[in-house]
């Protein structure tokens, strides 16, 4: 396992098959950035995944729908959640 940034872009370039000086632009090391960028993207995909929650919205109407701003924590239904992306929806009756 690369014990730093400057190892793990050599261990890329390695993989594959090229100088590391091949990632080089004008001073700019390409292939170290692409690694910092897929370590970010990794983190915010772990972060949004701990995030997700099941929401319930109360006094919602078939005809007219509800609002988000009073959906709560579906396993209390008394904490307030602020939506940010629905992914499913399902009718439940909670009463």
């Amino acid at each position: 396992m690369p014990a730093s940034a400057n190892d793990l872009v050599t261990a890329v370039a390695s993989f594959m098959g090229r100088e590391r000086s091949t990632f080089i632009r004008n001073g700019f090391d390409v292939l170290l950035q692409a690694c910092n960028n897929a370590r970010l993207y990794a983190e915010r995909q772990i972060d949004f995944e701990l995030s997700r929650v099941s929401i319930a919205i109360p006094n919602v109407s078939l005809a007219n729908g509800g609002s988000l701003d009073d959906a709560v924590l579906f396993s209390d239904l008394s904490t307030p959640v602020s939506v940010k992306k629905i992914k499913k929806m399902f009718r439940h009756s909670y009463q």
